[in-house]
């Protein structure tokens, strides 16, 4: 989950120099030193590289990237790049119910310990405390991988050697992607330090929000954290003992920005290297080119955007309507997407009908799903179909109304304009809907907080989901009942059986069942599809490697790869 960018990739990066002092200035990068800014009011809140559901979002999952490097990962056309990876091998065996993961030697922790199978269990270990139900946080990715129900054993008959069992035969390639690669080593030495998991949790929801405690100092990724300074920016430093290829770029500074005008404001000044071009400001996009940035499109990522009914029976009267199909596909039919996509999106985006994105393009999408077109009329016949009937403008049935509140993520113009262009669209059908902003952090907080859950009727971050790490583009986490990111609530037997038959298929039959799984979520909404948008991005010539070193299917940025210089 991500805001203007999950679904569109969280606030794109932005690159500037660093002064001396710490802040940005508006000289040229060199190779020494590079600052990179995470986005419209989204900064890392979790530097744990295990994600609680509390802070779940792309920017903390991309920064942890740079520090960490995980057991398996996953190469930009979906499948397993192991010369990026902890692992030198996997080897399946038992009726798919085994696998041996055999690791690379020459992978060290920044102290110069090796990387061993135990590091890669502490993981595992942790994730499974994190599904606990009194745990002191909650994993984001409940769910995902089969995680817990499905692992029946983690063992490490030596440090080079990791053995995974599951409780039962499984589609290999949803399990390696979403189940291994899921585990990030993590310096076992340094963080267990504690009498029992529970005060081990404890311990880490404490400095999870705190990078400056020493136990971040040891990493295995090709950057080590810098300094943190809370609303205002972060830094990261080249690990000079990075067992891969090692940054030329040694510092890199990411910028807290407030709002679309203020990083408009300063790409002006000449202050980044390379930015998103916010989509409210792209008519003045030639005042950038004369600064001398080139204009090009950036790539999409491997998302899906949405927005989330909360059909919670905590939800007063409201979640009780949601949940009936009929009502959320009157909702759907009000959104119009081609409005969005011409007049908002400057014409970078792609209708969104389904879970599985049709960008970048991948082996998954299935273009035949359920579509919803937008109607107005057809939406408001639909209601009506079902004993609705407009009163004084709102829908009413009985003492029921159709009027709740929309909560958004504040800080975007154009994410306020398609808000108020829905509102507007819903209110045609009889729909009274009033808006509410708060600033992104506040968003996921309110909607993650099970406590809150007669706070908020529909939500929209400014984006919607990547698939990190579920890279088999499986919503396990978001469509099952107890999944890290279900917000809303939503449950399906149906559903539910389909990811399950999609987790223990043989390989000969799991992209038909992936394509039901596909066509069961475009018709059945749990949540509403948004256009899945990219966006403009600006980027002096001296700098290389933005584009090449972007690998859309993670969301990582390698850049330790880039490169300053004529």
């Amino acid at each position: 989950m991500g805001k203007g960018s999950v679904g569109v990739v969280l606030a794109a990066l932005l690159v500037a120099t660093l002064a001396a002092c710490g802040s940005p200035s508006a000289s040229a990068p060199t190779a020494q030193t590079v600052t990179l800014v995470g986005g419209v009011q989204s900064e890392v809140n979790w530097w744990f590289p295990t994600d609680s559901a509390a802070a779940c979002g792309t920017q903390n999952a991309t920064t942890a990237a740079l520090l960490y490097r995980p057991l398996l990962y996953i190469s930009k056309t979906d499948g397993i790049d192991l010369r990026r990876s902890i692992a030198k091998s996997i080897r399946v065996t038992n009726h798919d119910r085994t696998f041996t993961v055999t690791l690379n030697p020459k992978w060290h922790w920044s102290n110069g310990t090796p990387v061993t199978s135990a590091d890669a269990a502490y993981s595992y270990a942790i994730i499974r405390a994190a599904n606990e139900p009194n745990a002191p946080w909650t994993d984001c990715f409940t769910g995902v991988g089969g995680m817990p129900g499905l692992w029946k054993s983690v063992t490490t008959p030596n440090p080079d050697t990791l053995v995974v069992t599951t409780t039962e035969s499984v589609n290999p390639v949803w399990f390696e992607h979403n189940g291994l690669a899921q585990l990030i080593p993590i310096p076992k030495a340094t963080w267990d330090q504690h009498h029992g998991i529970t005060a081990e949790m404890t311990f880490i929801n404490q400095v999870a929000k705190s990078p400056s405690n020493p136990v971040f100092r040891v990493v295995d990724g090709p950057y080590r954290i810098g300094k943190f300074v809370n609303n205002q920016y972060w830094t990261l430093l080249a690990n000079p003992k990075y067992n891969g290829h090692r940054a030329t770029i040694k510092t890199l500074l990411f910028d807290y920005e407030t709002s679309s005008a203020s990083e408009f404001a300063s790409l002006r000044r000449r202050v980044f290297a390379t930015a998103a071009v916010p989509n409210s400001y792209y008519k003045d996009h030639q005042a950038l080119t004369a600064e001398g940035y080139r204009l090009s499109v950036a790539p999409y990522s491997f998302c899906f955007n949405y927005m989330v009914p909360n059909m919670s029976p905590s939800a007063p009267g409201i979640g009780s309507l949601f949940s009936h199909l009929y009502i959320r596909q009157a909702l759907q039919m009000g959104i119009d997407q081609p409005a969005i996509i011409k007049d908002f999106d400057l014409g970078l985006a792609v209708p969104t009908n389904g879970p599985v994105p049709a960008l970048p393009k991948n082996q998954y999408y299935d273009p035949h799903i359920t579509k919803y077109a937008y109607s107005i009329g057809a939406a408001k016949a639909l209601l009506e179909r079902h004993g609705w009937r407009l009163t004084h403008g709102v829908m009413t049935r009985g003492s029921q109304t159709l009027q709740f509140k929309f909560l958004i993520a504040s800080g975007s113009t154009t994410d306020t304009n398609i808000a108020q262009l829905i509102q507007t669209d819903w209110g045609k059908e009889g729909i009274r809907v009033t808006l509410n902003q708060l600033p992104f952090n506040q968003v996921v907080s309110t909607i993650a907080t099970p406590s809150n859950k007669n706070k908020w009727d529909m939500v929209w971050w400014g984006g919607g989901y990547c698939y990190v790490p579920n890279f088999y583009p499986l919503g396990t986490d978001l469509f099952t009942p107890n999944g890290g990111v279900n917000f809303g609530g939503y449950q399906s037997t149906e559903m539910t059986t389909l990811m399950r038959e999609a987790h223990t298929a043989p390989l000969s039959q799991s992209q038909r069942i992936l394509d039901q799984y596909q066509q069961y979520a475009a018709q059945n909404l749990p949540v509403l599809y948004m256009p899945t948008a990219t966006t403009y991005e600006v980027t002096l010539p001296t700098v290389h490697g933005v584009t090449s070193q972007y690998n859309p299917i993670t969301t990582d940025q390698w850049y330790n790869n880039w490169r300053i210089g004529s």
